[in-house]
């Protein structure tokens, strides 16, 4: 018998709370996953560095692929489903309109007006009869998400980073676009990415794979606000790693954490002649900063990212004491 093996559940089974459930999977030395289900009506992000079996985990969801060892159980709830592979999957012998009447199919046929106002959400609208293959990556990307938004009542999007080659000033509007697209039709959605920012802003659960392992899965605001440890706390962007000896040694007002996580926004620097802590260098990164401090009492050194707001003077050379905003 092979180890693989794929249970449907039957269609007059009781309610479900997932779309597709993973029990002791094992996929070469790419995947090792002891026990996962993704949950229905929300949107997942699947999270991890490049070759953590990001690819090879959404590739087992649609079939793409078969583990040496486990079972994968998709619910009809997940069905039908549609996939954006990593590469696009375009068909190079179809104009972009033609993508999307494709796949439209004669039952929900559109005028070509109403495929090209599809285009247009995605910028594409000028570029409705090109080819893939006159297309730039960033053309490819959009084409690909505007044709997956066009399959008719799909019950789940699947995508391995989808607009991950698109210009981030413009993104937001393609993903808004998906945003609302997945509420109107009632459509889940599981992607990977690398960008915590669109994890953040889109997502509700969270996957995190590392090193072909399993390490975390749970909801967004869990993963951001109290990361079981430090290196899953990264996985969604800068973080300030404080267990209570820590915080005990560098916060003026001595808070009890409830977290060893705590981000950004929740840190602020007050300079001050009379502060404990000297700047050594800073950086800028807009919605955050960060500042290296020096203790001269001990002669540690440690990185605080903080709220870049109200810290004028903050230079190389000040003194500032750190509060930790409740």
């Amino acid at each position: 018998m092979s180890p693989y093996s794929v249970r449907i559940v039957e269609k007059n089974a009781p309610p479900s709370a997932w779309l597709w459930r993973l029990q002791e999977i094992r996929l070469g030395d790419r995947l090792r996953i002891p026990a996962l289900d993704f949950p229905a009506d929300q949107v997942t992000a699947v999270l991890g560095h490049s070759g953590a079996g990001k690819t090879s985990l959404l590739n087992l969801l649609v079939g793409f692929e078969k583990p040496d060892a486990g079972t994968v159980t998709p619910h009809p709830r997940a069905q039908p489903f549609f996939w954006v592979p990593q590469n696009a999957g375009l068909w190079p012998h179809l104009t972009a309109r033609e993508h999307l009447r494709l796949v439209r199919g004669k039952a929900h046929a559109e005028c070509d007006a109403a495929l090209d106002a599809r285009l247009a959400a995605f910028d594409l609208a000028e570029r409705a009869r090109a080819r893939p293959a006159t297309l730039s990556s960033g053309e490819c990307a959009r084409l690909a998400v505007a044709r997956a938004l066009a399959f008719p009542n799909a019950a789940v999007l699947v995508m391995d980073e989808p607009l991950a080659h698109v210009d981030s000033a413009r993104s937001g509007s393609y993903w808004r676009t998906m945003r609302g697209h997945l509420q109107a039709q009632g459509t889940a959605l599981i992607f990977s990415t690398h960008s915590p920012e669109i994890v953040l802003a889109e997502a509700t659960h969270a996957v995190c794979l590392q090193a072909s392992r399993l390490r975390f899965a749970g909801d967004v605001p869990t993963l951001y606000q109290s990361a079981p440890d430090e290196e899953l706390a990264n996985f969604l962007g800068p973080v300030n790693w404080l267990p209570a000896a820590e915080a005990a040694r560098w916060l003026s007002n001595q808070p009890t954490l409830e977290t060893p996580c705590v981000r950004p926004e929740k840190i602020s620097l007050e300079v001050a002649d009379d502060a404990r802590f000297v700047v050594t260098a800073t950086r800028f990164f807009g919605s955050h900063a960060e500042a290296e401090l020096h203790d001269p009492a001990t002669g540690e050194t440690r990185r605080f990212f903080h709220r870049p707001a109200n810290n004028a003077g903050l230079r190389p050379g000040s003194r500032v004491r750190i509060q930790c905003l409740r």
